[in-house]
């Protein structure tokens, strides 16, 4: 998903700077090229939308990361009273657990800072174009009070460049076109409760990793 912002976030930033014009006297964007309100109004919108979606699927990754940190504690809880009962199967099946939902988390972790990047640029982004929006819209409401002669049009004229309501339609369909089903996310890893499980492939890790547990654990109280 952070990909999708990323995108997104690039498709804005190029068309909003495509439509700006330099010069302190004149407005960023001409209020020509806004096109019609309503659909300017329409695709804003579905900006902010799409900044509100993004903001709640990275509170859901985040919670998803909360969820996997309070296992592996209770994989470190459960693990050290395997040892205690000398149950070095189960408590060496429980450490492979733990050290797979830790690269998960770090996988994810990485995944939630570029989502949070990507959402505050949104922000960013689509706080500037309502500010654009807003100025382009006085600056016509000032040209309708004190309308100035029209000057004759040249006998060639080029063609007229798109309107911002365009502009951003296309940004929004084209990000839409990247839009997969997002696959399910793997089932978590339960402990074994009843019976020991048979003993996995023994790993420096693992070893590393039961070696420091049964020295921790045996330091007197």
């Amino acid at each position: 998903m952070s990909d999708l912002l990323e995108k997104l976030n690039v498709l804005l930033r190029a068309s909003l700077n495509s439509l700006t014009s330099g010069g302190a006297e004149r407005p960023p964007i001409a209020p020509e090229r806004l096109g019609k309100p309503k659909d300017v109004d329409r695709e804003i919108a579905a900006l902010r939308k799409q900044l509100t979606e993004a903001i709640a699927q990275q509170e859901a990754l985040q919670a998803r990361i909360d969820d996997m940190e309070r296992q592996i504690a209770e994989y470190v809880r459960q693990a050290d009273a395997a040892l205690l009962a000398d149950d070095e199967a189960r408590a060496r099946y429980l450490i492979t657990q733990k050290q797979r939902l830790e690269q998960r988390v770090l996988a994810q972790s990485e995944s939630l800072r570029r989502y949070r990047d990507a959402a505050s640029e949104l922000m960013e982004q689509v706080n500037r174009l309502e500010a654009l929006v807003a100025e382009a819209r006085r600056e016509a409401e000032i040209r309708a009070a004190a309308p100035i002669e029209a000057e004759p049009l040249p006998e060639s004229q080029p063609s007229r460049p798109p309107a911002l309501a365009d502009v951003l339609r296309n940004v929004r369909e084209r990000v839409e076109e990247t839009l997969t089903p997002r696959p399910k996310p793997p089932a978590e890893d339960v402990p074994p409760t009843k019976t020991s499980p048979t003993s996995p492939k023994p790993t420096r890790s693992d070893d590393d990793d039961l070696a420091k547990r049964r020295a921790r654990l045996s330091l007197p109280e």
